[in-house]
């Protein structure tokens, strides 16, 4: 007798065990893809809602600035320089907090309303939308401040 073995022949057992096998990198695949649409739209309106209470807020601490500044009580008109530092408020505080990279408008004026006399601050700028399913958004951020006459 001999101590030698028989080589064994080979089976396709393991094959025909797991039919599934290799179909994990599949499902990760598929899976990933979409937990990334998932993330850049779940970032982008994170975005979105932080530069409309930056817009909303420039836009407040300018109107506050305006109402601050010297008026005549007799025509609740407001000094140009009194206009300009409230858009020159309203820019520095975009600048810090965004940059230059919106494309944004400032309005201010001072009117009456319901006989008070109040200064009115209009920041226009263009958002980004959600990806691969929306567009851009033009977002307006007004804010009213009453102005404090000095007599």
């Amino acid at each position: 007798m001999s101590n030698i073995a028989k080589p064994r022949q080979r089976s396709n057992r393991s094959a025909r065990a797991n039919p599934e096998a290799g179909s994990a990198v599949v499902d990760f695949v598929l899976t990933s893809f979409a937990l990334l649409i998932l993330f850049a739209s779940a970032m982008a309106i994170v975005t979105n809602l932080y530069l409309r209470t930056v817009l909303t807020n420039a836009a407040t601490d300018a109107a506050r600035l305006m109402a601050r500044a010297d008026v005549s009580s007799s025509e609740c008109e407001q000094s140009d320089t009194a206009t300009q530092a409230g858009v020159a408020t309203a820019r520095s505080s975009l600048g810090m907090l965004i940059g230059e990279k919106l494309d944004e408008t400032i309005e201010a004026a001072t009117q009456k309303l319901d006989g008070l006399c109040t200064t009115e601050i209009i920041i226009t700028a263009n958002l980004p939308g959600l990806p691969l399913v929306s567009h851009i958004t033009r977002f307006e951020a007004r804010a009213h401040a009453t102005l404090e006459l000095q007599q």
